[in-house]
């Protein structure tokens, strides 16, 4: 049985979480604004919002404009309150943003992974070293909200397990949310890599977002769904998992071990391969071996110089990714299609690659509506989504209770 004062408790929580989320929404509100957006008592909001900057979450950041009598007093969330952490990790690199209290990104950290991670816990090792350097840009060590962290492969945000990641074949279930809470102190959640590049998505966007598929070329391929502006995660959190789709005719082996996925066609490891097998490219001019990273690099360049067989190797992924879109554009007719990494660096020559193959296998070519584009979200998007996305869930849940009351 809940006691009373336990209610009253509660409704004191929710009446503080519903202030942020104001403050997350407006910026900046008056008493008498919050009052008319809740429709809480004006003493209400006065006990709610004197408790809040009393505990330090919310700070005076302006005046009203004068007028007659005393100017309204303006509030907004504190951002030196307490910060979230999104970090976004694959077998290549590792990326993690620190996000403050407004959304706003205050610090980032980046690092190419050489030698090669052993494993997802030495990945993991890496990543609270990298956690560990960017905290200590502070002089006091800056309190955490939460953590958010990206999944490269099949994942379970409920169990926050990352289920199978085709980088490490034969790690299955692994627990990445633990490590980060046992050490931090704090809550860690776990989505899927392309919502995350989702959420970083919606929160730039000026305007609302409709339907959107989002598709990342990476180490892997994958896409998120976005609904009348909300991600569609499946009933597993698996949705969008189209790395493993089987192309036609397609017989290159994939890291899952079986053959013509659109992974093994696409994603940086299949064009680095097959540019090393058409140029024999694999180190510089001083014969150290190229990394991942920079024989991408080299194709790019290679293709913007109109090199053929690069621009063999890219019409050849193109073919391979449309035919995904194509069965993506038949299923969902969305409005609007984006994508997002390293080969799509290549611009227009891959844009127009795409369009000329979706042209052609089109069921309709003639009333096709869908507007595809390539994102300039930036390398630091997937870390600044789970940011985000951890943010949004450590308010939505009881851990703010720890926080707040």
């Amino acid at each position: 049985m809940i006691g009373k004062n336990s209610v009253i408790d509660m409704r004191k929580l929710n009446r503080k979480k519903q202030v942020i989320d104001l403050l997350l929404k407006h910026f900046q509100l008056s008493k008498n604004e919050v009052a008319k957006l809740t429709r809480y008592s004006m003493s209400t909001v006065i006990t709610t919002i004197d408790e809040m900057f009393a505990d330090g979450m919310i700070e005076q950041c302006s005046n009203g404009p004068s007028g007659i009598g005393r100017p309204a007093v303006y509030y907004a969330l504190n951002p030196a309150y307490g910060f979230s952490v999104g970090i976004d990790f694959n077998a290549e690199s590792i990326h993690i943003v620190l996000l403050n209290m407004r959304r706003e990104t205050v610090r980032t950290i980046h690092n190419r992974m050489h030698p090669a991670p052993l494993s997802i816990h030495d990945i993991i090792t890496r990543a609270m070293q990298l956690l560990d350097e960017l905290l200590a840009q502070y002089k006091s060590k800056p309190p955490l909200l939460c953590i958010g962290i990206t999944s490269p492969g099949l994942c379970d945000p409920k169990k926050k397990l990352l289920l199978y990641y085709s980088a490490f074949p034969d790690e299955r279930n692994v627990d990445i949310a633990s490590p980060f809470e046992k050490k931090y102190k704090s809550p860690a959640y776990v989505d899927k890599s392309l919502n995350c590049l989702a959420t970083a998505y919606k929160e730039r966007a000026e305007k609302p977002i409709k339907d959107l598929l989002l598709i990342s070329v990476r180490t892997g391929v994958g896409m998120s769904f976005m609904f009348n502006g909300n991600i569609y995660r499946g009933s597993n959190g698996q949705a969008g998992e189209i790395g493993h789709m089987r192309i036609p005719g397609s017989t290159a082996i994939c890291k899952c071990g079986k053959a013509g996925c659109l992974e093994a066609e696409l994603s940086i490891y299949a064009v680095t391969r097959k540019m090393e097998a058409l140029l024999g490219e694999s180190k510089d001019e001083q014969g150290v071996p190229l990394s991942i990273a920079m024989k991408m690099e080299l194709f790019v360049q290679r293709v913007k110089d109109g090199q053929p067989d690069c621009l063999h190797i890219l019409d050849e992924c193109c073919y391979s990714l449309s035919y995904a879109v194509q069965q993506m554009i038949n299923l969902l007719d969305p409005s609007d299609i984006s994508f997002y990494g390293e080969i799509t660096q290549c611009g227009d020559l891959f844009l127009h690659s795409i369009e000329k193959y979706l042209s052609k296998n089109s069921l309709n070519p003639q009333k096709s509506s869908t507007v595809l584009s390539i994102s300039d979200l930036g390398r630091y998007a997937f870390a600044e989504g789970a940011a985000h996305y951890a943010l949004n869930l450590f308010f939505k849940q009881s851990h703010i209770a720890e926080s707040i009351s």
